[in-house]
């Protein structure tokens, strides 16, 4: 009786422990606290542009290895087979430029890009998006086209200082606008992720600059709009008005430091004469 009693009190421990590995197990293996997410790239999106323009997409952020040997390897306009020089890629860097032209098929563009990551080869169909629209019609015009402004007045909310504003406008009677957005802000040749980041346009179509952006560049920045237009008899159809403004950020130098170089030179005489010494710049 007492030996049944040993081997089923022997059972239950066994059987004990079995749970208890498992359990321990499990919590070890959590995919919350396991991260087997494998190599991946991720590109800014880019819309709403028009032909003619011109700029780079960033290199994509990535998780994993660093990728390299980027390459396009697909590009579609609207579901089609398009081949052409529009778009291009640095091979090391994964930066896309966009080089289009006055007459560049407007439409849907879609490019599917493959790099290597660690020795292997990851391709992904359809990742960068650029949606090339056609221009709004003439008439459309933005006063001034161009702005100026000090990069302290613009991060300095205490400022005084009334930031400049231009005003998209159209000559004449024959063309009415009722939206406006804006499309897509270049700095420096590089395409700003978020448009709307550091400029805005009012409903009547003011353009303004938002004040107390600290993370603003100085810089050249031009921006495009997409406007919902309606010429006279006419239903109303959206456009891109391409590279409607430039705005120029200027900064005085924020700091100025000077470490000058120490050294000996000998007094000007007869057997040393035009002795000179040149010193770091600031």
């Amino acid at each position: 009786m007492r030996s049944k009693l040993l081997n089923i009190t022997s059972r239950l421990l066994g059987t004990l422990i079995v749970i208890i590995l498992t359990v321990v197990n499990s919590s070890c293996t959590d995919t919350e606290t396991t991260d087997s997410t494998k190599f991946t790239i991720y590109y800014t999106g880019m819309t709403d542009i028009g032909p003619s323009m011109t700029g780079i997409i960033s290199s994509p952020t990535y998780k994993g290895s660093t990728p390299y040997d980027f390459s396009i390897t697909k590009i579609t306009l609207d579901g089609e087979a398009f081949s052409g020089n529009i778009f291009t890629i640095d091979s090391e860097t994964g930066k896309i430029t966009l080089n289009s032209t006055g007459n560049t098929p407007v439409g849907l563009y879609k490019l599917s890009i493959s790099c290597y990551s660690n020795g292997s080869r990851y391709e992904y169909a359809d990742i960068v998006e650029i949606n090339m629209m056609k221009p709004v019609p003439d008439g459309i015009k933005a006063i001034p086209e161009k702005l100026q402004v000090e990069y302290a007045d613009i991060i300095d909310t205490e400022s005084s200082q009334e930031l400049p504003t231009s005003q998209i406008t159209t000559e004449g009677n024959h063309i009415s606008i009722t939206n406006y957005t804006i499309a897509s802000v270049v700095w420096n040749e590089t395409i700003i992720e978020d448009p709307d980041t550091y400029f805005t346009v009012s409903e009547t179509g003011e353009i303004s600059i938002i004040k107390g952006k600290q993370n603003i560049q100085p810089g050249k920045y031009i921006l495009s709009f997409k406007l919902t237009t309606a010429a006279t008899g006419e239903d109303p159809e959206m456009g891109i008005f391409e590279n409607a403004l430039e705005i120029n950020v200027t900064s005085r130098p924020l700091s100025l430091t000077y470490t000058p170089n120490e050294g000996k030179i000998e007094e000007e005489g007869e057997l040393s004469p035009e002795t000179t010494f040149q010193s770091n710049p600031p």
